[in-house]
């Protein structure tokens, strides 16, 4: 069927962009009032800084100097690769901590 929805897009600053006959994809406009509150920009705490910093740290040398050898060997992988591997596990957590204090499960 036909949507009933119209799309006046104008080729400077399209709202919407039709692709086919059903299927319409919305974009933001950079221009106009927006329908949700303005939210205020925010800076990335000290704290995320710090381990951002630290993440990549560990992943170059000369940290990553402590984790670069081949022996003992963990679960049949080389111990360079189970470092890598830790480190990316424990940013998830981490980064899952950061999510659920900035947010409180509000989102």
């Amino acid at each position: 069927g036909q949507s009933s929805f119209s799309c006046r897009a104008t080729v400077a600053d399209p709202c919407c962009i039709d692709v086919g006959n059903a299927l319409i994809i919305f974009r933001d406009s950079t221009q106009g009032a927006s329908m949700e509150a303005e939210q205020p920009v925010r800076r990335a705490s000290r704290a995320f800084v710090v381990f951002v910093v630290a993440m990549v740290a560990v992943m170059v040398f000369p940290l990553f100097a402590i984790g670069n050898r081949i022996e003992p060997m963990v679960l049949g992988l080389p111990f360079s690769m189970v470092w890598v591997v830790s480190w990316i596990l424990i940013e998830f957590v981490v980064l899952v901590g950061f999510f659920l204090y900035e947010y409180g499960g509000s989102r």
